[in-house]
């Protein structure tokens, strides 16, 4: 993976006209305003300040989005410059746009970032289920599953089909039902037909699987994921960004309780229009 992300940043041509600032897209933080979020970016990453120089001397502003198509759809408006997204994800949108989009920039996290599952606090069964989440995910790292299956759906996926696992049916077992968004492939993969396929599927069905426990999955975007919580549409969120060591999360309001990471990662990529889309 990171030789195709070095790959990326040599072959990238950054082309940008002069303007006050730079507009960039991220999906909504549930803990922080786009301002906080603005204000504290600098200090997390090893960010592209010196490339926003060129023609963009009044610096950048961050814009909240509820989920990836609204972004993309606002980046083909015009709306923002680029998009911000995990390189994993950033690689697979450019692998699969048609050469639609192009790389803008690449951005290293001085803080790693991970992905968590996040419970609700004030469910009654939001400890015990974060607890039998966190044993199902550490028995997953311990025997190399989750390590194979980064490698089968996040670092070598199937461009050409993210396909979807089978889940398990346990007689009298327990239903959980855990939100998923599409909007962070091929981590987090819908299908245009609404059908989640790919790791999300893969890493969920073999919880399932070890904790006996029936998984139906709630398709959801990035900014309802708490709201799916709280109302009961879910008992479990399938992913949380967050930043490792930080007293405050960006991204995960109090009352969530975050389960066990299950990916970690340094690497964010921005995606823009290709020359011939603007």
């Amino acid at each position: 993976m990171r030789k195709i992300i070095f790959a990326l940043v040599l072959v990238l041509s950054f082309s940008v006209s002069a303007s006050a600032e730079l507009k960039i897209g991220f999906f909504e933080q549930l803990n922080s305003t786009p301002e906080e979020f603005q204000s504290s970016s600098l200090s997390y990453s090893i960010h592209h300040m010196s490339l926003l120089s060129k023609g963009h001397e009044g610096g950048y502003k961050c814009l909240f989005f509820d989920d990836l198509s609204t972004q993309l759809m606002a980046l083909e408006a015009g709306v923002i410059d680029e998009v911000d997204m995990p390189a994993v994800s950033a690689v697979y949108v450019l692998n699969t746009c048609g050469g639609k989009y192009n790389l803008t920039c690449y951005e290293y996290s001085t803080t790693p970032m991970y992905l968590s599952m996040g419970f609700l606090k004030s469910n009654p069964n939001g400890e015990t289920l974060r607890e039998k989440f966190d044993s199902a995910i550490k028995s997953m790292k311990a025997d190399g599953t989750l390590s194979n299956l980064i490698l089968t759906y996040v670092i070598e996926p199937d461009l050409n089909e993210l396909k979807s696992v089978t889940f398990e049916k346990f007689d009298g077992a327990d239903e959980i039902k855990i939100a998923v968004t599409g909007d962070y492939p091929p981590l987090d993969y819908i299908r245009a037909d609404g059908t989640a396929a790919g790791f999300n599927t893969a890493v969920l069905a073999e919880i399932g699987k070890r904790l006996k426990m029936n998984i139906k999955l709630v398709n959801i975007n990035t900014a309802s994921r708490t709201s799916a919580l709280t109302s009961g549409r879910a008992d479990v969120v399938f992913m949380y960004l967050i930043a490792e060591g930080v007293d405050k999360q960006r991204d995960a309001p109090e009352g969530i309780l975050l389960s066990e990471p299950y990916y970690k990662f340094f690497e964010f990529m921005h995606i823009g229009l290709s020359r011939e889309e603007k």
